[in-house]
């Protein structure tokens, strides 16, 4: 027997165009699903991204003014620091002319006075018969004597002559013999001969710091023993006083008002050479200072 295929009615047509529809439906729905998944993850990706980017600016910005505050703060440390050294250089200058000007007057003043009063009475007893002058002109020659020294030692204070004469390595040790016999504080000197052309602003700059940091020594450490060195190898100068007082403390060496401290910094700065200022071990305080020859 032979079947015949039947051809699908109007209605199983229709069932299956509504199917077909409805699945073609689903298919772009599913297909719109994926591709607002898409999109969201896209967009996620550009906020991530951008939400970083934005940290990072963020990060970065408050570096910046993180270091813009350090630098501010460094800076007006700095315009202290300069202000108090301005203040202090003129204080030292007023001082200076005002201890020159006492002991001009005091000193010099009183022993010319008491001279012109001695000639004074000398040329009245010479009109006198028989007067022996002799004592009257030893006590002259006395004063005249202490007059002279007088003025060599102030003329020696405010710069020494045998700096400029015989060079920076004599100076300190005439310096250190100078110190030894002022405050009876025992000094041992390691000086070396240097080259005769050091320039003048770092010989007188070496001698300055030294003298600065014996000043210190006497003032403030309580030392019994100071070590003076001066060495010139590897192409470099280095200048170290040591002593083995009470040290150096720590709100000492940042305080601002140190103008000491400061003044040593500063003619080191000036001349581009390397001051350093620490406490000592087992006690004391070290200043080094270090200079390269070839900048010289």
């Amino acid at each position: 027997m032979t079947h015949s295929k039947r051809k699908p009615t109007q209605s199983q047509f229709s069932f299956i165009q509504n199917i077909a529809k409805i699945a073609s439906l689903a298919i772009e729905d599913q297909k719109r699903k994926i591709e607002i998944r898409k999109l969201k993850a896209k967009a996620s990706n550009e906020v991530e991204d951008r939400t970083q980017k934005i940290r990072e600016a963020i990060r970065q910005l408050q570096d910046e003014i993180v270091q813009r505050k350090i630098m501010e703060r460094s800076l007006k440390t700095s315009n202290e620091k300069l202000q108090n050294l301005s203040n202090h250089l003129e204080n030292v200058r007023e001082e200076e002319r005002t201890r020159i000007s006492r002991e001009i007057h005091d000193e010099l003043g009183q022993m010319l006075t008491t001279l012109k009063m001695k000639l004074a009475i000398l040329e009245e007893r010479t009109l006198e018969e028989g007067f022996p002058i002799q004592e009257d002109i030893q006590v002259m020659m006395g004063l005249v004597e202490t007059t002279l020294e007088t003025v060599r030692r102030i003329s020696t204070e405010l710069r020494p002559g045998i700096l400029d004469v015989l060079g920076l390595s004599e100076a300190l040790e005439w310096q250190a013999q100078e110190f030894q016999e002022q405050t009876q504080i025992k000094i041992h000197s390691e000086i070396q001969r240097l080259p005769e052309n050091l320039g003048k602003e770092l010989s007188t700059t070496c001698f300055r710091i030294c003298q600065e940091a014996l000043t210190n020594v006497a003032r403030h450490a309580n030392a019994k023993h100071v070590t003076v060195s001066l060495k010139h190898e590897q192409g470099k100068l280095e200048l170290i006083v040591r002593d083995n007082g009470k040290g150096i403390t720590n709100e000492q060496l940042s305080r601002i008002t140190s103008l000491g401290l400061i003044g040593m910094r500063e003619r080191a700065q000036n001349l581009g050479g390397d001051l350093n200022i620490e406490r000592a071990a087992p006690n004391g305080t070290e200043v080094s200072f270090s200079f390269p020859l070839e900048l010289a």
